[in-house]
This record gives C-alpha cells, sequence and structure tokens, in this order.
C-alpha cells in the first residue's frame, strides 16, 4: 500500500484508512521466496506511483510486460467519479504486468484492458478482475499482496476461491 506525501488531511488521505508502507519496504518484501519463473506479476498502481510501480517490478525480479487493467472508476450512478490530482482530478488506476523468464501462455485472448466499475472501500479491487486473471492464467497457485477483503463475506464470495490472501486486514 503505497504511500503518499499528501497536502491536507480528511477521509480522502490514503494514511487515513489504514497503514501505508514507503516504496523501499515495498521493494524489500520477500517475493522471490514466493514465486517461481514462470510467475506472472499483476500490480495495482496509480498513476502519481507509476515509476515506483516500475521499481517494485525490478526489485521483485520481474521485467516489465506490460498493461493488464485500466479500471475507469465510476460513481453508483455511473458517472465517472472524481479522484484527487493536482493538474488533473486522477480517475484509473491501471495494472501492470510483471514477466520472469518463462512466461505463462495465455488461456483466453478476449479479454479487454479497460473496464468501467464503481469505485470500492479505499484501495479494494473490483472480484471481475480476480476472475479475469483467472481466465487469462488458468487454475494455478495465486496470492493477492495487501488484499482488503469483505470481511462479512470472504467465504462467501467465490471470486477468492483458490487465492490465498496477505495483508493487514486478512
Amino acid at each position: 500500500t503505497w504511500e503518499y506525501k499528501e497536502s491536507g488531511s480528511g477521509n480522502r488521505v490514503v494514511s487515513s484508512k489504514y497503514p501505508t508502507m514507503n516504496i523501499e519496504d515495498i521493494k524489500d518484501l520477500p517475493i522471490r521466496n514466493i514465486s517461481n519463473d514462470t510467475c506472472i506479476l499483476w500490480l495495482w498502481v496509480t498513476f502519481p506511483r507509476l515509476e515506483q510501480g516500475l521499481e517494485v517490478i525490478k526489485a521483485w525480479s520481474f521485467k516489465y510486460y506490460g498493461l493488464g487493467f485500466v479500471w475507469a472508476k465510476t460513481t453508483k450512478e455511473d458517472n465517472y467519479a472524481w479522484g484527487m490530482g493536482y493538474y488533473t482530478r486522477q480517475n484509473p488506476e491501471v495494472c501492470l504486468i510483471g514477466v520472469k523468464q518463462n512466461r505463462i501462455k495465455p488461456q483466453v485472448r478476449n479479454i479487454l484492458s479497460i473496464f468501467r466499475h464503481p469505485r470500492m472501500e479505499h484501495s479494494r479491487k473490483p472480484a471481475m478482475v480476480r476472475d479475469k486473471i483467472v481466465d487469462i492464467c488458468g487454475d494455478l497457485p495465486r496470492i493477492e499482496l495487501f488484499a482488503r477483503p469483505p470481511k462479512d463475506l470472504l467465504f462467501e464470495d467465490e471470486s477468492y476461491k483458490g487465492w490465498d490472501l496477505w495483508g493487514n486486514e486478512v
């Protein structure tokens, strides 16, 4: 969970939602211990953290491959959501792909990278993304780091089936 140097305070500030980590601590996570040469990384970043996301991919011994997903966040009324930002109001979050030396062959090739979905609790990702990742990669071992599952529905939410979850909210 990226650390931001926000100006201001209030409930929109990331650190008011949960503890954050600095970039060096994220890069130092022992991902090499849970990944092998055929592992694929799906890393969510915001545009202000794009460069740091690329650093994390490299630090975790992956090679940047490309864009996995673009989540255009909407409101409950299906309008584009207003995010924070300095020059423009940020809306999308992107999921980058990192690969190791032995890339897996996609099981399907008909999944679009862009999708619209309502904004959720801070940092929680839509369940449909986990489904798309399984469709692409097949039923391989998988883990979601910094997971923010709905605590009341975790064992009922089919999108978590087959996933190991790690984070301070699991």
